[in-house]
């Protein structure tokens, strides 16, 4: 059923998952190759995009894929991607961005979790996947923003410094085996931050002004 079809492969992954082999761009075009050369269907191109799964904006790659598929309109039978949370992991963006290949007569399909179509519960079952992606996805988010709270109530400054401050390395305590981080004032900056802040709430200094005079001493 497949033999001769031709498809477009898109990949997705995040700046983090591109250094785990598992989920690098190189290893999902492997797999959806190897899946659409045992049915001898023909690839068009490769589309990338190194980007978080819980949106649909700021997708370059998936755009040009879309207008690849508008201008060979007829001539492309699929966008074929590994599997669904690597399409998405916002059910309504990816239900849509579905619907919307499927307008122009490309189907989106999934090598390592294949849809059929013509099964009138598909829609249950790509409504049930995508949701299961979104709240994996939300789960993450609550866990990381759990985590950076504890790091800070642990005293574990876990960003990069803001200004008039500078991070601490305390060799004899550690923190997932690595020596603990903290935050404390730095001596040189802190008081041209301080100065700044008191200027900015007195008045009479712009904050063109206070950048002009006291940026290069702030970093």
């Amino acid at each position: 059923m497949l033999k001769g079809r031709k498809y477009i492969i898109y990949t997705r992954c995040s700046t983090e998952e591109q250094k785990n082999k598992g989920n690098s761009h190189q290893y999902q075009i492997r797999e959806i190759q190897d899946f659409a050369d045992k049915k001898e269907m023909k690839c068009l191109g490769v589309f990338s995009d190194t980007i978080t799964g819980t949106t649909f904006e700021g997708r370059s790659q998936l755009d040009l894929a879309f207008k690849l598929c508008s201008n060979l309109r007829g001539e492309v039978d699929y966008l074929l991607t590994y599997k669904m949370d690597r399409f998405g992991r916002e059910a309504g963006d990816a239900l849509g961005t579905i619907k919307k290949f499927r307008n122009i007569g490309v189907e989106v399909n999934f090598s390592d979790e294949w849809i059929d179509y013509s099964d009138p519960t598909h829609p249950l079952f790509l409504g049930l996947k995508f949701a299961l992606a979104q709240t994996e996805s939300l789960k993450i988010s609550d866990r990381t923003k759990d985590g950076i709270y504890q790091s800070q109530l642990n005293g574990y400054y876990p960003f990069n410094a803001p200004p008039g401050y500078k991070k601490q390395i305390l060799p004899q305590q550690k923190r997932n085996g690595s020596p603990l981080k903290i935050c404390v004032p730095d001596p040189e900056t802190a008081p041209y931050v301080k100065t700044v802040f008191e200027r900015l709430v007195a008045g009479g200094y712009t904050q063109s002004e206070l950048f002009r005079d006291y940026g290069g001493k702030i970093g």
